[in-house]
């Protein structure tokens, strides 16, 4: 016979148990490992549209486009080191005027502000935005296009231009950019208009192009410009002398365009260029290589198309790009 001694251990042991089975029943399951956070993806960062370079935050600003004067009272103009896009185009008189269009960096002065003439809705109708000139024949040609027109002496935008007192007229009318582009900062950003390389080494010219160090080009007699390529910049000369701007800092770009193109005469004695409809030959220069393209344009709000031999459209390399429209009649090479 058990003593009462074993007895009462066995009881506790017994109650012991019975409570701890109690307990583990009370206690709630062990909630399921959870499945790890996700790694958000990294943001693609924002890019200028018309130059391909990264910028802090995207730009939601309009583009500004201009008719800025190449006559030699002219020079040095103000505002083209900070273009993104410039293209020289043939005027009257065998000579030349700038279209240029800026939008990653916006200064605050820009000019001298010309006229249009008949080819240049078709040269900035695809930046949308905005387009200040002096006026010229072609002004209805220019608001069909969609793009806001600033136009000096029209009543409207008059606070935004004045002249300078030591040039002489039509030669010294300069634009407020900054204050033009603030006005009108509800107006979209313009779309990116050709593919760019995420870096140089990586744009068309480079990777199927030729190594190049000169372009030459010929709008007209008398009227010559040179480019010559040094580290991957071109930096530019006219008639054999280098082009400054304002600051005295010669004219450069990372990227240099030069097509062929048909003209015609319209009102007498105004040469236009003929873009819409039309296509011709050309070459493409990006860090001291060159490719060639053909380049055709099928409306006045589509931007040029660029392609090599091989039918595949261009990348620029990251930067600012000058676009020569140069008539069959002149000359391009590159060597």
């Amino acid at each position: 016979m058990r003593s009462t001694r074993t007895i009462r251990a066995s009881v506790a042991a017994l109650l012991a148990l019975a409570l701890l089975t109690s307990c583990a029943a009370d206690d709630p399951e062990p909630p399921p490992p959870s499945a790890p956070e996700p790694t958000p993806s990294p943001e693609e960062p924002a890019v200028a549209p018309l130059t391909g370079v990264e910028v802090p935050e995207e730009l939601e600003h309009p583009a500004l486009s201009a008719k800025i004067d190449n006559n030699p009272f002219a020079r040095p103009q103000f505002g083209l080191e900070h273009a993104d896009v410039v293209v020289e185009e043939f005027v009257e008189g065998g000579t030349t005027r700038y279209a240029a269009t800026w939008h990653s960096h916006v200064p605050e002065e820009i000019g001298p502000v010309r006229s249009v003439r008949p080819m240049d809705p078709a040269i900035v109708g695809p930046y949308g935005g905005i387009i200040a000139y002096s006026g010229g024949h072609f002004i209805e040609q220019m608001q069909a296009t969609g793009v806001t027109n600033v136009i000096h002496d029209s009543g409207q935008y008059d606070d935004v231009f004045y002249r300078m007192d030591d040039r002489i007229a039509p030669h010294n009318l300069l634009l407020s950019a900054d204050e033009v582009v603030d006005r009108f900062s509800d107006l979209d950003a313009p779309d990116e208009l050709w593919g760019f390389a995420d870096e140089a080494a990586d744009s068309a010219a480079q990777e199927n192009g030729t190594d190049a160090s000169l372009i030459e080009l010929v709008y007209s007699p008398g009227e010559s410009r040179t480019w010559e390529c040094t580290d991957d910049t071109w930096t530019r000369a006219q008639n054999g002398q280098p082009d400054l701007d304002a600051n005295g800092d010669q004219l450069s770009a990372t990227n240099v365009i030069a097509l062929s193109v048909e003209v015609q005469y319209v009102r007498g004695d105004v040469p236009e260029t003929l873009l819409v409809g039309y296509e011709g030959a050309g070459f493409v220069s990006s860090g001291c290589s060159s490719v060639p393209v053909t380049w055709s344009q099928e409306s006045v709000n589509d931007p040029l198309v660029l392609v090599t031999e091989d039918g595949e459209e261009i990348e620029l390399a990251p930067g600012n790009t000058w676009i020569h429209l140069v008539p069959v009649t002149g000359s391009t090479s590159v060597s």
